[in-house]
C-alpha cells in the first residue's frame, strides 16, 4: 500500500499543489477495507471527499476518524440487522454464528454480526 500512496499524494499534487482549496478533486476508491480505511485517512489528510462502493468494516462508520468517507454500499450494522429480522420473523432464539476466522470476508462477516446483535442486546 505504500507505493499506492506515494503515487495518489504524487499524483494529487501534481494536479492541485494545495489539495486543501481544490474541492473539485474527490477520491474514488474501492478496494478491501483496510485499503478504503488507509485511503480515508490520506483523504481527511487532504481535505478531500472519499467515495467507495465498498467498506463494509462497521469502524469504517466512525465519523471522527473517517469524518469525508462516503460509502455507497450497505455496511456490516445494516446486514446484521437483516439477520436479526429473520431471526424475529421466524422466532429463532438459538443461534450458531459460525464462520472461518482465517478467510478474510467470513471472517468479517462473522465478527460483525457478533459484535452487532451483543450491541443491540438481542441474544
Amino acid at each position: 500500500m505504500q507505493n499506492n500512496t506515494a503515487q495518489i499524494d504524487r499524483f494529487l499534487r501534481s494536479v492541485a499543489p494545495n489539495h486543501s482549496t481544490h474541492k473539485e478533486i474527490i477520491l474514488f476508491a474501492s478496494g478491501c477495507t483496510p485499503s478504503v480505511q488507509t485511503v480515508s485517512r490520506m483523504a481527511v489528510a487532504w481535505n478531500i471527499p472519499h467515495i467507495t462502493y465498498v467498506g463494509t468494516d462497521e469502524s469504517l462508520g466512525n465519523k471522527v476518524e473517517f469524518s469525508i468517507l462516503t460509502r455507497l454500499s450497505y455496511n456490516m450494522n445494516v446486514f446484521a440487522k437483516f439477520y436479526v429480522d429473520v431471526f424475529d420473523a421466524f422466532e429463532w432464539t438459538d443461534i450458531a454464528n459460525i464462520y472461518d476466522e482465517d478467510e478474510y470476508l467470513p471472517n468479517l462477516v462473522g465478527t460483525s454480526l457478533q459484535v452487532s446483535v451483543t450491541e443491540m442486546h438481542l441474544y
